[in-house]
């Protein structure tokens, strides 16, 4: 399976933090525990899952991409936990995995600063897997699954 967005300008952006900020708390966790559920699902999915990852991979978006088995990156892709920029947590199981995959140091740095890191970077702290220009990401992906 493939997860990817529908162009070049974003992955996905996530949730659209003005509405979570003005969420009840009941909602805020309804809305934490069917996005962790689903990132949960992606992650057991009994198939490989592919991130082709183009444009912003931000907050749940993120989270989406850290939970699928292989995250390929177009050379426009740019990634982070925005959310924490608000004084949101991530609560999708994106900190765990992003320090399983990174490493606690890089976790940590991506966590408490709420930066985003460009394709490149993402590459080098072990992120994603393969960086290609945005053009060839279709064609990177297709070997995969």
């Amino acid at each position: 399976m493939v997860f990817a967005g529908a162009g070049d300008k974003a992955f996905c952006a996530g949730a659209d933090l003005k509405e979570r900020l003005g969420m009840t708390l009941a909602e805020t966790h309804t809305f934490l525990d069917d996005l962790g559920a689903f990132a949960s699902a992606i992650e057991a999915f009994p198939r490989p899952v592919v991130a082709a990852i183009s444009g912003a991979a931000v907050g749940g978006g993120l989270e989406i991409a850290l939970a699928c088995d292989v995250r390929l990156a177009a050379d426009n892709a740019s990634m982070g936990l925005a959310e924490v920029r608000l004084a949101i947590i991530p609560g999708a199981g994106g900190t765990q995995r992003l320090a399983r995959l990174c490493g606690i140091a890089v976790a940590k740095d991506l966590i408490l600063t709420g930066r985003r890191i460009d394709a490149a970077t993402a590459l080098q702290v072990g992120l994603v897997s393969q960086v290609v220009p945005a053009a060839g990401l279709k064609a990177a992906v297709a070997p995969r699954v």
